[in-house]
């Protein structure tokens, strides 16, 4: 038996209606007699981890605000009056320094 010879656009599975091409290429699979290694599943997958990971590593720029809410046991530095507190934010390289405003 001469074996079935078929062509594929890979390329295809990328972006929009790419889930037709799965489907195509899960038919294919089944024609060819290959389909119970479920090549289309894993190449699925491996498209899906690729892009996952792609996000998850993507930096994001956001607008953080941090609420703080009561402090305790705060050392006085002066004889006769009390502690004065202040904060101070690091992020990576970026500082955030309230001692004037304390």
């Amino acid at each position: 038996m001469r074996p079935k010879r078929w062509e594929f656009d890979f390329a295809g599975l990328e972006g929009e209606g790419s889930g037709d091409m799965y489907k195509k290429l899960k038919v294919l699979c089944q024609e060819c007699g290959i389909g119970s290694l479920k090549v289309d599943e894993f190449i699925q997958n491996y498209k899906f981890e690729k892009e996952l990971l792609r996000r998850l590593t993507e930096t994001v720029k956001c607008i953080s605000k941090l609420y703080v809410l009561e402090g305790y046991n705060f050392a006085s530095r002066d004889m006769f009056s009390l502690a004065d507190p202040y904060l101070i934010l690091r992020c990576g390289k970026d500082v955030f320094d309230d001692r004037k405003e304390y």
